[in-house]
């Protein structure tokens, strides 16, 4: 069963982040996967930007690595899938140089990636939290 934030996340469009305050700016995907910072396993995905610059969106814990103890979550699997259906390609590998447009809160935190024409969008942390939610249902129905 979906959580119902994912749901959500499912129906965004450009619009409706417009509405909610977000700006748009187009990029070209260089890379996205998982990393080690300090540790900890992050899932990240880097965007240079049409307009110059480069962006870091995601940045979120997807596991630990802990000397020879290494622990990975749901979420790092989910965001990489999540992220080749948005952006068209059928292999990780395929990520780099595909067009994106980059949604950027009223913060300038940048947190969703969408398709360059199709209205498919992922934001980062509406996934974290619905898989967090998918989670919590399960452990209570155990």
């Amino acid at each position: 069963m979906r959580s119902t934030i994912i749901e959500e996340m499912k129906e965004l469009t450009a619009e409706i982040l417009n509405k909610r305050g977000y700006t748009i700016e187009n990029g070209t995907l260089r890379e996205a996967g998982l990393g080690d910072a300090n540790g900890l396993a992050v899932v990240s995905a880097i965007v240079d930007m049409a307009g110059g610059g480069t962006c870091t969106v995601g940045d979120l814990t997807a596991g630990q690595f802990l000397d020879k103890d290494i622990r990975g979550t749901r979420y790092g699997c989910e965001v990489m899938l999540w992220l080749m259906a948005v952006v068209g390609v059928n292999h990780s590998s395929e990520i780099g140089g595909q067009y994106v447009r980059v949604a950027f809160d009223k913060d300038g935190h940048a947190t969703c990636i969408g398709h360059i024409v199709k209205n498919i969008w992922l934001n980062f942390k509406m996934l974290a939290a619905g898989i967090r939610a998918e989670d919590d249902i399960k452990m209570e129905s155990v």
